[in-house]
């Protein structure tokens, strides 16, 4: 018996420019070259493929000219790729993200319910449950309620979490710090706003510099408004500007203290690196200040605490048969109190 299988994935294909007349041009020439590579290594193009737009007319006028080239597309105003919805720029529309959520909360509640068998089970968290609930968030960003949403998810996938304990604490203690969904939320949208910045040409470049400045005057002028996020360029300046950086362009960011330039990627490609460290940096400082107003927080704010002597006494305790009362810490322990 020979078995075959069919494997499916999605191809996304972003096209912008300062005029429609040019957008529509360059859309349709790269759309048949993608097309003419799919058909030279055997793969099909569904015939689901959607073109969307701004503009309505440019993605029928787009469509029309890929139908002519023999590519079956169809086009629309607003389509669900990728488990999001979202509408090319012209509104915030997140109308997939709440049954996301409700798959990732049936999640934590089967993790919660294996967990009684094996203390493993808390890796569900790290290894399914929180990329399913943040998947595809860069689209539009993920706004500071929906990061608490999901540290919440997280702290409820461990069985005995203790009572009103610290979620910094606690995330820092069963997982890594970097899977806090408050820090790493906004690492995922810096990591895409680089790959569209190193995969783009110098004229896209001059683009996205202009939708960059176009986007600012929106969102972080006079202050944050989450509402005007609608693409990722939008997201990326919201999430720079709450962690208190000052995105000036799309290619150079200041730190807090303005002391120094944090991101130059037109001259210095390597620089991503080195930027991605200190805005992590940043986020650490934030997260750990924010556990410091918990009611056992005294001391968080002057950085990550060390849970080595914690851990060596809960091994230990272990060992002889005497484990902690919960999952958490043994005492009294940087901001995470026990019942």
């Amino acid at each position: 018996m020979v078995r075959k299988f069919r494997h499916v994935g999605d191809l996304q294909q972003v096209t912008t420019a300062i005029t429609t007349n040019t957008c529509k041009t360059y859309a349709a020439k790269e759309a048949v070259c993608i097309a003419e590579g799919v058909a030279a290594a055997g793969l099909d193009i569904s015939p689901k493929s959607t073109v969307i737009s701004s503009k309505p007319t440019a993605a029928r006028a787009v469509a029309a000219d890929l139908v002519r080239a023999g590519i079956t597309v169809t086009w629309k105003v607003s389509s669900e790729d990728l488990g999001i919805a979202y509408s090319a720029g012209v509104r915030r529309n997140q109308k997939a993200l709440p049954p996301r959520a409700q798959k990732a909360d049936r999640g934590v509640s089967r993790a919660r319910a294996v967990a009684t068998v094996g203390a493993k089970a808390k890796r569900r968290w790290s290894t399914g449950i929180g990329k399913r609930a943040h998947f595809g968030r860069e689209v539009q960003g993920a706004t500071p309620s929906a990061i608490h949403a999901d540290r919440q998810r997280a702290a409820a996938s461990l069985l005995s979490p203790g009572k009103f304990s610290c979620v910094a604490t606690l995330l820092a203690w069963h997982f890594n710090v970097d899977m806090d969904p408050f820090i790493s939320a906004p690492m995922k949208q810096l990591q895409l706003w680089f790959q569209l910045l190193y995969g783009a040409t110098a004229r896209q470049r001059l683009t996205m510099a202009t939708a960059w400045r176009r986007a600012a005057a929106e969102v972080a002028v006079p202050k944050l408004n989450w509402r005007k996020v609608t693409c990722p360029c939008s997201a990326t300046i919201a999430v720079v500007s709450a962690a208190g950086w000052i995105p000036e362009s799309a290619v150079k960011w200041f730190t807090p203290e303005k002391d120094h330039v944090a991101n130059r990627l037109a001259t210095k490609p390597g620089a991503r690196n080195g930027v991605k460290t200190c805005f992590r940096a940043t986020l650490l400082e934030l997260l750990w200040k924010e556990a410091a107003k918990h009611n056992l927080g005294n001391g968080l704010g002057t950085g990550p605490p060390s849970f080595k002597p914690a851990k060596s006494v809960a091994a230990w305790l272990a060992r002889h048969g005497h484990p902690p009362p919960t999952a958490g810490p043994p005492s009294r322990c940087d901001g995470c109190p026990l019942p």
